[in-house]
C-alpha cells in the first residue's frame, strides 16, 4: 500500500470541520484559491478565517508553520490545539500523535523549548471513537480518518482499502484515487489475471468522472497508450477545464507539441492558439514568482511561441484566455484532493 504520511491527512482533512457557522466558513473559501496560488494576501485570508473560528483554516495555519516533525513552532500548537478543542479531526489527530519514545511534541516559543503535556492516548482515543460513531453513519472525512487509523493500529492494508471503499461508493473523488492507487500498490485479493488492473482502472475512472483532475490526467495518459486520441483530448480538456495547474500546463503543451509531451497529438489535433493561451492564464493568475515551475514554465514557453505565432495570433490566443480566465481559477486543488 502506499505510504499515507500524517501530512497528506492533515490536509485532506481540512474540509472535515463540523458544526462551523458560516461565516467561518465563508472567510475560508475566500482563502482557498489565493492559498492555492500563492498569492500575497493568502496569509492573511486564512489567518482570518481561523482566528474567526474555522478549523480548516486553524489546521492549514498549524500545518505551514510546523518547524518540524517532532519541533512545533509556538503558531503550530496554537492553532492545532484550537482545533483539537473544537473537536475538529486535523487538530485531533495533529494534538494525539506522540514522538519517538512515545514523548509528546516539543514547542519552540519565546522562552525556549517546552513539552505539550496533553494526554494524548485519551485523545486518539477519543478520535477513533468519534471517528468510527461519524464513519458507520457515512460521514466521508471520518470513514477516511478511521482507515487511516485503523491501517495505523493493525498494520495492515485491509482496514484501510475496506473503509476507502466505503467512501469511494458514497461518491468522494479523493477517496476513489487513493482507492486505486492502493489497489495498485497491493491491496485487496484479485486473483483473477487482469483484475486488479481493471479494479485500478474502474475506480481512476471513477475518480475523473467525480472530478478529480489528477485522475483525469491519469485517464487521458491509459487512453494514449491505448491510441484513442480522440479519448485522450477528451479527457485533456475535462482536466483543463478544472482549472488544475498541471493540467493547463499539460493542455498548453499538448497543443503546441512541447518537448515534455511524450507522445506528441497528430498535427491536425493541435490547436496553438489555445496552447498559448493556457500558458497566458497560469502567468496572469499567478503571482510573478521565478522559483514556482508553472510561473517560470509558462513564460519560457510564451517566450518561444512568439517566435512561433503571428501577431494575429498572439492577440486571438491573448483573448482566448481572457474569455477562460472569466469562468475559471488555475489553482493546484492542493486542499481538496491528496
Amino acid at each position: 500500500m502506499k505510504i499515507i504520511y500524517m501530512g497528506v491527512f492533515l490536509s485532506s482533512l481540512l474540509f472535515s470541520a463540523i458544526g462551523q457557522g458560516k461565516m467561518p466558513d465563508d472567510l475560508y473559501q475566500q482563502a482557498v484559491i489565493p492559498w492555492e496560488q500563492g498569492q500575497s494576501n493568502s496569509w492573511e485570508l486564512m489567518l482570518k478565517a481561523a482566528d474567526a473560528g474555522s478549523t480548516q483554516a486553524m489546521c492549514l495555519i498549524a500545518k505551514s508553520t510546523v518547524k518540524s516533525i517532532w519541533v512545533w513552532s509556538d503558531i503550530t500548537y496554537k492553532y492545532f490545539k484550537m482545533a483539537s478543542d473544537k473537536g475538529a479531526f486535523c487538530g485531533m489527530l495533529a494534538m494525539s500523535t506522540k514522538s519517538e519514545g512515545g514523548l509528546g511534541i516539543m514547542i519552540e516559543g519565546e522562552h525556549g523549548i517546552i513539552e505539550d503535556n496533553t494526554d494524548k492516548d485519551a485523545l486518539r482515543a477519543a478520535l477513533l471513537k468519534k471517528t468510527k460513531a461519524l464513519a458507520d453513519q457515512n460521514n466521508i472525512e471520518a470513514i477516511k480518518l478511521y482507515g487511516f487509523l485503523d491501517s495505523l493500529k493493525d498494520r495492515s492494508d485491509d482496514g484501510f482499502c475496506k473503509w476507502m471503499e466505503k467512501a469511494a461508493k458514497l461518491g468522494d473523488a479523493d477517496a476513489m484515487k487513493q482507492l486505486s492507487a492502493a489497489i495498485h500498490d497491493g491491496c485487496g485479493w484479485y486473483l483473477m489475471p487482469g483484475s486488479r488492473e481493471k479494479a485500478i482502472r474502474y475506480w481512476t475512472e471513477q475518480a475523473a468522472s467525480h472530478g478529480n483532475p489528477r485522475a483525469m490526467e491519469q485517464m487521458m495518459t491509459l487512453a494514449e497508450k491505448e491510441q484513442n486520441i480522440d479519448m485522450a483530448i477528451n479527457w485533456l480538456n475535462k482536466a483543463m477545464a478544472t482549472g488544475n495547474i498541471n493540467s493547463v500546463m499539460l493542455f498548453g503543451e499538448y497543443m503546441t507539441a512541447g518537448e515534455l509531451v511524450t507522445q506528441q497529438l497528430p498535427p491536425e489535433k493541435r490547436d496553438r492558439v489555445k496552447g498559448y493561451g493556457a500558458f497566458y492564464a497560469i502567468t496572469k493568475q499567478l503571482p510573478p514568482n521565478n522559483d514556482n515551475f508553472y510561473y517560470s514554465g509558462s513564460l519560457k514557453r510564451l517566450a518561444k511561441l512568439n517566435k512561433k505565432l503571428s501577431p494575429s495570433e498572439i492577440i486571438e490566443a491573448k483573448k482566448w484566455a481572457e474569455e477562460w480566465m472569466k469562468t475559471h481559477q488555475v489553482r493546484t486543488y492542493g486542499l481538496v484532493f491528496n
